[in-house]
């Protein structure tokens, strides 16, 4: 059911909240993620005019974090709990998450990045079992995404 995936408005506070953190968290995870990543990613610099950017960035990030969302804490979360119950669903989606975040771009071990986003992975099924609705880990989510969009389309070499 549309409940059980997280597909609900959450309560106003929780609504309010992810707003919120999404109009905080965004600005701050462009200002901090080219420390935080360049251990993995290598020194890098961005080079843009911010507000031509913005746009695409926030759509970026809209689409990555709700389809990432709505597929792992939505339907992995809320599907496998009924097989393997609401622990080992926990679980499993986190380490599927986890696992997903792993790719060529890396200069060091992806290994600690993996593990990182298996523990968010927690959390984030953690905060929607509890509010039972998936917009605030979206709304995290899509603040935390604008930087990688910022990395991936306007890294200067």
């Amino acid at each position: 059911s549309r409940p059980e995936a997280g597909l609900r408005w959450p309560s106003r506070g929780v609504a309010f909240v992810s707003v919120a953190l999404v109009v905080v968290l965004g600005p701050l995870s462009v200002l901090g993620f080219r420390t935080l990543a360049a251990p993995f990613f290598g020194e890098f610099h961005y080079g843009f005019a911010f507000p031509a950017v913005l746009a695409p960035a926030l759509l970026f990030a809209l689409a990555n974090g709700a389809l990432e969302e709505v597929v792992y804490r939505g339907a992995m979360l809320g599907w496998s709990a009924r097989v393997v119950g609401v622990r080992g669903a926990l679980i499993l989606q986190a380490v599927v998450f986890g696992a997903a975040h792993n790719g060529p771009g890396f200069v060091a071990s992806a290994l600690p990045v993996m593990v990182a986003m298996g523990a968010a992975g927690i959390v984030a099924g953690l905060v929607v079992r509890r509010t039972g609705s998936l917009l605030l880990v979206i709304a995290v989510h899509v603040a935390l995404d604008v930087p990688l969009y910022l990395f991936i389309a306007c890294r200067a070499a």
